[in-house]
């Protein structure tokens, strides 16, 4: 176990993934054998399955590959964002910015934990230019 592991032998890959975002730290998995990155958190590989996983943390760069904005009322809803990571895997999280400014399709962007409201969530932003 790491300094930083919030785990315990009785928890989930689930339950230690939101341990570590409560805990203001953002770790995806990747298997020891084949050295894929996993997300969703799981017990085993998907890929060969192990149950060797290791806790990492991501780069946080990543690219848009797809968006979708909730209805609301005013028609300016919290935009959900597929980015594929630099690691290799695919998450949801949603936009930083309220007005959704440069987010579009093949954007890249750059992840960022969010404790402020009751649930911890990762947000993304576009990546500024000559940072890519």
């Amino acid at each position: 176990m790491s300094a930083d592991d919030v785990s315990t032998p009785l928890m989930g890959a689930e339950e230690t993934y939101f341990g570590f975002l409560r805990a203001g730290k953002w770790k995806i998995q990747r298997c020891q054998p084949c050295r894929r990155s996993v997300f969703y958190p799981r017990e085993f590989c998907p890929y060969c399955q192990s149950s060797d996983l290791e806790w990492i943390t991501p780069s946080g760069l990543g690219t848009v590959y797809s968006m979708s904005r909730v209805a609301s009322k005013d028609d300016n809803g919290p935009l959900i964002l597929l980015v594929d990571l630099k690691e290799g895997v695919r998450m949801m999280g949603g936009a930083v910015d309220p007005s959704h400014e440069g987010m579009v399709i093949g954007a890249h962007v750059l992840a960022r934990l969010d404790n402020t409201g009751e649930e911890s969530r990762i947000l993304f932003e576009p990546v500024p230019e000559g940072a890519k």
